[in-house]
This record gives C-alpha cells, structure tokens and sequence, in this order.
C-alpha cells in the first residue's frame, strides 16, 4: 500500500511538472512583431525580436549643415532599414530600427559641420530580448448574420435628365466657352456657391467668385454669370473633352470637343461640338476627384539693420561690398500642393518647388501674377520698411530705411490660380540701435555653445563701431566670430580714422592667452589695433584688416588657411590693407597675405600706403608656408612694398616664404621692393622667393622708372634656398638686389633680372585670392633641392639660446685657432673684416678676403653691393653674359669645407670613412642653420668665452676642496696607527 502511494505521488508531480511547463510554453496569447513607435534621444526601450521603432533626434541636422552618422556598438542585434538625415526644413532626423537577435545594443548618431565645429552626438539604448514561439492561430470573428428583411440596395447615380441641373446648350460667346442650363440665374448661383465642382479630362477648373464678367478672372477659373458658366478655351485641350460637372445631389458629363480654326494675331478662332458620353456600365462606380492642399513656406534669413541704415552703403570698396539686400535681405518663398498631408511640416521636402515665374519643374506651382493674392505682412509694422516679392526669383525682399528698433515678424498669405491660399511660417527681421557696444555683444551668453564646449559668436548687429570700452578682450572661449554666413557679405567692426594722416587708434582688441580665434567674413575698421598675446591666435578667414595688428611674444597669426580635417588647404582669401607686425618671439603660420591698401577708400579717402605690408621686428618664426603680395602704387608713384626685416626671420625646413613687390598696371611708375633689409637676417633650411613690383611710368616725368628690387637695404640671407627676381618695366632694367646684402655661400641663389617689354614675369604672383591658388613653389626650384618639412620642432629653442651661442662660439674659437696657426696674418684680416660688417654705412666682404676668415664669417659672401654687381663673384659658372645666375657653396673650396666633404660622401663608395665624413658635415650644418648671430656679426670675442668663466673656477674649487679633505683623513690615519 505503501508503494502504491509512493507512486501515485509521483504520477501526480509528473503530471503537475508537465502542466507548469505547458503553461509556460502555451501562454494564453503572444505578442506579435510591433511598431513601438518612436524613442527620443537619451531614451531606452525593450523590443522582441522583429519589433521595430523610430530613433527620433532633436534637430533636422543635414539641414543645418551637418554630416549624419549612425554607429551600433554591438552588431547582428538590430539592423537599420532606413535613415532620415533631416535635410529639409520640416523633417527631422531619424532612423528606422528592427530587432534581429537578443542582446543590449547602444545606438549612436553623431553629426558634424564642414569645420568640425559644430558637433553632437545623440544616443539611444536598445535590449531585445528572444521570443521564438510562434503565435497561435486566432479565431476569425464571428459576421453578424445580415438581415434579409432589411436587403442593402445598391447606391445609384441621379441620371442627369432627373436632375435639378440640365444642361440646355453649350457654345462660344465673346471668346469664351459658355456652358448654360435650363435655370435662372439665382437658381445657379445656389447651386454654384454651394459648391459645384467642374473638371475638363484631368484638370480641375475652379469657381473665381469675385468676377462675374469674362476675362477678369484667370486662366483656370471660371465665372458664373446668368445661367451659364464660362470658361478660358485654353483650359480645354485640342479635341475631345469630358466635361463633369458634380454638385450636391447629381453628376452631369457632357463632352465638348474643341477645334482651332484659325491662329491670329491678337488670339485663336475656334470651333465648339458637343458629343455624348458614354454612362458606366455599374453604378456608383465614379472615382472621388483627389483634393490636394497647398502650402507654403520662406526659407532663410533676413539679415539684421540699423536705425537710419540705407539700403546700400554710400561708399563701397574696390573688392567687397558690405550690404547687398537682393542677397542678404532676401528670403525665399516656396509652395507644394500635396495630398493626405495635414501640417506643412510633414510635407516631403522632394514636394517644396520655388514659387517663381521661371521654375518649370515638374509639381511646380504656378505663380499668380495678380499681386494682390500674394501678400507680405510685417508685424508690428515696421515704419520705413517696405517688403515685395519678386515673381522672377521667389525672393521676398525687405527694403527701406527702417525708424524705429526692435524685432519684426515677416510672413506671406498666397493665393494660387486655382483659388486655394495658405499662410507660410515667419521669419524674424532686426532692426539695431545705431550706438550698440562691442563690449556688450561679445560676450558667452550672445554665442553658441558647440559639442567641444567651444563658442561661435554670430555679430549682430552688424556694424559694431563703438567698443564702450578703449580695450576689448576676447573671451579665450570664443573658437569663431561670424561676420555672416554669406561670403562677399562681411560685418564692420570699430571706427575709422586715417592712419595717412597720422591718426592713431585709439580702440583695441586683445586675443588673450589661449583663445584660438577664427574672423569670418569681418572687415576690422582701421580704428582698431588688434594685440595678440603669448599663447593666442588669430586666423583671419574671407575677411579684411584695415588697421594695425601686432602679434606678441607666443602669440600666432594665420590666414586664409584651413587645416580641417588634417589636409591643410588655402581657402577663399582675406585683404590686409593695414599692417602685421611681428615682435620677438612671434610665430606666422600657413598665411596668404594680399593688400589693396591704396584702393579701399572705405577707411580713408586720401590713403597713401606705402609702409611694407608685414614687419618683422625681432626673432619670429615662420611655420608652414607664408606667401606676402604688396599693393599698387597710391598716385601713380612707386609700388608698396612686402616684407621689411627689423630683426631675424626664421624659415625652417618645409617652409616657404614668398614675397612680391607692388606693382602690376600702369597705375604704379615703379615697382615697389619685395624685401627690405634693415640690418635684419633671413635665415634657415627652408626656400625664399622675392620678385620686384611692375613699373611703368606713362608720364612725363622720369624721375620713377622700372621694377621694384627683390632685395633691398642692408642685411643677411643664409636660407638653403633662395629666388631672387626684380620687377619688371615698361622701358627700363633696375638692379635685382639693390643694398648691401650679405648671403651665406651654403644658399643656391637663382638671381633673375626684370624684362623690359611691359609685361610682368610669368613669376610674378597676382594673388585672386581663390580658393587654392597660391604661388607654386617647384616652379621656382628644382624639385630635388626642396627640404622635406622637420621632423621635430625645438620647443625649448628659446630657453636654450645662451647654450648654441656657447656651443656656436667654440666652434669659432677652434677655427680661429687653426686659421692663426696656418696664416699669421688671418687674425688681423679676421678683425677688419668684423669691425666692416658692424660698421653703419654697410660695406661687404669680397671672396678672396673669406680664405682664412672663421667658420661662420666664411658663410657670409656678397649678394649685393651696388645695387648687386658682384652676385657673380660666388657664382657656380661665369654667367656674367646671362641674366640667371646660380650661387652654389662649391665655388669657394677654402670656404665651404663642409659642402665638398658632403659632396665627396656622395661619391665615394659605402665605406666606414664615408660614414664618417657624412656624420661631420651633419654636425656642421647644424652649427650653422641653427646659429641666430647674423652672419656678418658673428666673429667671436673673449667676451663670449668670458660667460663660461664662473661655471668653470666653481667645479675646479670643488675638486680641490674634496682632495684637501682626502688626503688630510689619510695622514690623520697613519698617525693614529703609528701611536698604537
């Protein structure tokens, strides 16, 4: 009994498992596959498998500008079925998302602009989770059993001889096709407004109830007028037409065919039959005519004005016009006519047409040519402010003086021809105060905060002339200032005073310490003095500089240059029409630099500019490619000239400095220098280009004839590379180099005299300022003597100056030593030749003098004296006959030792010696490249050898001290020995 219970219990857990497990795998209903709907950013939601939801973004950002990207950081989870960047203006962006496989899966959208400015990033949590049963079928509902006592009988139409309605003739009248019915006149006037409905074929005609006379109305109207209804013969095509008329209670086709008899002048003759239309063979089987809705939208922005701002600017400049209201002070006006579509929002951005009398696309709307269905209304109305529109282009135009500040609201009210009207959106139009403050409108909470927690601040008002303070600090925050996002179309910013007269500015903007700043499309007035601190940096993009900016020790100046996305590239160009200059210690990066300075009478009526465009005025570097384009002369004298050297230039491996002479019309009598020397020095690894300025003189007076120098004044030049080019001319050659310039005889020099044909050098650079159009620096040089850029960049090199001097200087030492030894008289010539270079009135060395001179002062030869006569001294090849003359290092053997051992390493075959003389020349050239003396002043005096003095007796006392003691607790332990 005992075992029979044993066993019942366990049939009855058996059976109890299998009914728990039945249950869990047989669930009273499933769940099928479902749209969820969609999920916002930040969100998370749980989906089964082949569920599916809508990732819904913030913002429509393909429509501002961004690039749109989706990333899982799990695959095989879900999959996307399709996306929506948001590239219209009512669409947003968004993606299609369905549950493969179960799993948790992070879903990313990250959106980017062009400049890597703008950026963000929106995510969305998604787990799935496995489901694989299938649902059970379910039971069909049960159909309601019909009622024979109450049958459904079938609708059908009112034939048209039962019908309130007959037609009673159709015919041609006064040019028009007339319809009339057996009626009175009152009788189809009710019928018509409440609502009767006409088609001819496809296209729907509609009822113009504000005329009741034939040709008032539009082409696809028609009017009522007694008890017949007119149409345009143009709204019924060549032959045969379906007619349908449907109104309330009844349907009426008729079929009118129409013939062109004849084609006149002033308009067609036609013929008018009538045919009989054939009934459906089921009733109630016509098709509901489509109504479809009309929208209409603006698109863009009106740009903001002040208080007593015209229209035009009275006194444009020769490049660039500040307002252009057709452009700036225009927006679009767009229309669709859609079907099923409740709000303008969701209308497809393929159905948005421009509204203008050109657009033929197809779906376009037609433009109604009365003016008074298309209104533009301002609100509150903006007093001496007028808006139209313009049919021709679809632009929405505001215009006039306004009076009076604040913000307006602009928006259009739109009747087509066919009757419908709808409302577009509203766009904002500013209007400023004439006496807004810079130093109230630049500041974080009038910018916009970008992914990188950086600030883009748009100007507005536009024209910013008064700074409420004297000094201005940018905040170190703000990456860009936005003149406008339109190119051509630029912001002002400061007053104007005339620095040809001596004014002074008396406003100044300060770019601090770590503020990485970009202007765009910013004219800066020449009232402002822009400083540039350590640690700062200034890029100008697309915009004009009229006055004074100087760039402080660590601080940066770039122009015209990008470097998105690490290919760096010249984009569209700016115009500095005042002047850079760089103090000790700054740096100029990748910058195109153009001047028209004496043709922007913006600033100042009576400009006369001739001051160089950038200045350098103590040790500055140059990083990357720098190209300088003076302007032409101010009144027909001479050319403004480029680049003037106060103090040393440093141009490193990779790097090009390229500058040209003003000058390249008849409006300059002579061209203006490239390069002035003003006891300055040019030196490094890099490549040099200078070109003269055109002259051509077209008066009577002679005294101002020819092209401007490449080089001119007193200085040095010790760069690898160097192109030196004078200007050319009408009727006469000037000098190439005109001063006295020193050149080290390690640099190729390829010295190229100016035509005298009146036509300027195909080397000569003109400087559009396009987008990528730069001088090309190959076309100077052979390719294979063009030095890759540095590897790396010597960060300390300003800490470790005093140490290269020391280092520099022994070096000198040790050649004076050996040079006294070989000839006794080298010291003396060594002396004389020093105390020349230092001397004011600049008198060179020639060659056969440089034999026993010292290392360094070796390196410096004649580039010119006389205005360049003695170039051919140092030349590779007597090429006195030629007007290109090279100067390579291996003309002057007992000079440039270090230049043949290379040249000998290059020869001589793979051995250890070979090695080793390579290794030599590398560690000479460093010495010298990395030098910052002047070439002529780098002779060395026991003052040098003088600094190393203290550090020197210190280590010696401490050698004696420690010996002293040594050896006194030496003998102190022999004593003690001894005595015991």
């Amino acid at each position: 009994m005992r075992k029979v219970r044993t066993v019942g219990k366990k049939i009855l857990a058996l059976i109890s498992a299998v009914v728990v497990v039945a249950t869990m795998i047989v669930p009273g209903k499933m769940v099928k596959a479902a749209d969820l709907g969609e999920l916002q950013n930040g969100g998370s939601t749980q989906l089964s498998v082949g569920d599916t939801v809508t990732l819904k973004c913030s913002s429509n950002y393909a429509y501002n500008g961004r690039t749109v990207e989706w990333s899982m950081d799990q695959e095989g989870i879900v999959e996307i079925t399709d996306t929506d960047d948001g590239d219209s203006y009512s669409s947003i962006t968004s993606a299609d998302i369905k549950a493969v496989a179960a799993g948790k899966v992070t879903v990313t959208m990250h959106a980017e602009d062009y400049w890597g400015w703008y950026k963000d990033d929106e995510v969305f949590e998604i787990e799935v989770v496995s489901d694989d049963q299938e649902d059970p079928e379910q039971p069909e509902e049960p159909t309601e059993p019909t009622n024979p006592s109450e049958p459904t009988e079938p609708e059908t139409p009112v034939e048209s001889d039962k019908a309130e309605l007959k037609v009673s003739d159709v015919s041609l009248s006064g040019g028009a096709i007339v319809i009339s019915f057996n009626c009175t006149g009152d009788e189809l006037y009710s019928v018509v407004q409440a609502g009767l409905k006409v088609t001819v074929g496809e296209k729907e005609i509609f009822y113009e109830p504000n005329y009741s006379y034939y040709g008032n109305n539009n082409v696809g109207t028609y009017i009522k007028s007694g008890n017949g209804i007119y149409f345009y013969p143009s709204d019924f095509a060549e032959g045969e037409n379906v007619v349908t008329l449907v109104a309330a209670d009844q349907t009426i086709k008729l079929g009118v065919k129409k013939t062109t008899t004849d084609q006149g002048w002033f308009g067609n003759t036609y013929e008018i039959e009538t045919f009989d239309v054939k009934e459906d063979s089921e009733g109630g089987n016509e098709e509901t005519p489509v109504i479809k809705t009309l929208y209409i939208r603006l698109v863009g922005a009106f740009e903001s004005k002040m208080v007593g701002e015209e229209d035009i600017d009275a006194v444009s400049s020769a490049t660039t016009v500040s307002y252009m209201p057709e452009q700036t002070n225009s927006v679009k006006l767009q229309a669709a006519l859609v079907e099923n579509v409740e709000k303008a929002e969701d209308v497809s951005e393929s159905d948005w047409h421009e509204l203008s009398f050109y657009n033929k696309e197809e779906g376009a709307i037609k433009v109604n040519e009365d003016p008074t269905k298309t209104k533009i209304v301002i609100e509150p109305d903006c007093e001496g402010i007028t808006a139209g529109y313009n049919i021709f282009t679809g632009d929405v135009v505001l215009q006039g003086t306004p009076k009076k500040e604040g913000t307006y609201k602009v928006y259009v009210v739109f009747t087509d021809n066919e009757g419908r009207t709808a409302t577009s959106n509203s766009v904002d139009f500013k209007v400023n105060s004439q006496h807004e403050k810079l130093a109230d409108k630049l500041t974080l909470e009038n910018c916009t905060k970008t992914a990188d927690g950086k600030y883009i601040y748009d100007q507005d008002p536009w024209y910013l002339e008064e700074f409420g303070e004297d000094t201005v600090v940018v905040p170190k925050e703000i990456k860009a200032w936005f003149g406008s996002h339109t190119m051509g179309t630029y912001s002002e910013v400061g007053e104007i005073i005339s620095l040809t007269n001596g004014d002074e500015p008396k406003q100044t903007l300060i770019v601090p310490d770590g503020c990485d700043l970009t202007l765009v499309n910013v004219r800066v007035h020449s009232g402002v003095k822009i400083i540039v601190q350590g640690g700062g940096k200034l890029t100008i993009r697309q915009s004009t500089l009229e006055g004074i900016v100087e760039v402080e020790n660590g601080g940066t100046f770039s122009s015209d240059y990008s470097g998105y996305g690490g290919k760096g590239s010249f984009i569209y160009g700016s115009t500095v029409n005042g002047q850079i200059r760089l103090k000790d210690g700054a740096t100029i990066e990748n910058a195109r630099i153009i001047s028209k300075t004496n043709y922007s009478v913006r600033d100042d009526m009576n400009r006369r500019n001739q001051e160089p465009v950038v200045v350098v005025d103590g040790n500055v570097n140059v990083k990357g490619d720098v190209y300088i384009l003076a302007s032409e002369a101010p009144n027909g004298s001479y050319g403004q000239s480029g680049l003037k050297v106060n103090g040393t230039l440093n141009i490193p491996a990779g790097s090009s400095v390229a500058v040209y002479g003003g000058g390249e019309s008849h409006l300059t009598a002579k061209g203006g220098d490239a390069v002035v020397m003003n006891g300055g020095l040019i030196q490094g690894d890099g490549n040099l280009i200078a070109v003269g300025g055109f002259g051509m003189n077209i008066t009577g007076d002679r005294s101002l004839l020819g092209g401007g120098a490449a080089i001119s004044g007193n200085g040095s030049v010790d760069v690898k590379n160097v192109y030196v080019e004078g200007g050319s001319s009408f009727d006469t050659v000037n000098k190439t180099v005109q001063g006295n310039v020193l050149v080290s005889t390690r640099s190729d020099v390829t010295m190229v005299s100016g035509k005298a044909t009146g036509e300027t050098s195909d080397k000569y650079w003109h400087g559009t300022g396009d987008e990528s159009t730069i001088p090309v620096v190959s076309a100077y040089f052979d390719e294979g003597k063009l030095s890759a850029p540095e590897v790396k960049e010597n960060t300390n090199k300003t800490e470790n100056t005093e140490k290269k001097d020391a280092s520099q200087n022994k070096s000198s030492d040790t050649s004076n030593d050996t040079s006294n030894k070989a000839d006794g008289s080298g010291n003396s010539e060594s002396t004389e030749r020093s105390d020349s270079s230092n001397s004011d009135n600049g008198h060179s060395n020639t060659i056969g003098n440089n034999v026993t001179t010292p290392t360094n002062t070796a390196k410096a030869s004649v580039l010119g004296e006389n205005r360049g006569e003695n170039i051919a001294q140092v030349a590779k090849n007597d090429m006195a006959s030629n007007k290109t003359i090279h100067t390579t290092s291996a003309k002057a053997p007992a000079i440039d030792t270090s230049d043949k051992s290379e040249e000998k390493v290059d020869d001589a075959s793979d051995n250890d010696n070979s090695v080793e003389k390579k290794e030599t020349v590398e560690t000479s050239d460093k010495e010298i490249t990395e030098s910052e003396t002047p070439l002529a002043d780098a002779v060395v005096t026991p003052a040098d050898d003088a600094k190393n003095f203290p550090i020197v007796a210190t280590l010696v006392a401490v050698a004696i001290l420690v010996i002293f003691f040594v050896g006194a607790n030496t003998l102190l332990r022999k004593q003690v020995m001894k005595k015991h």
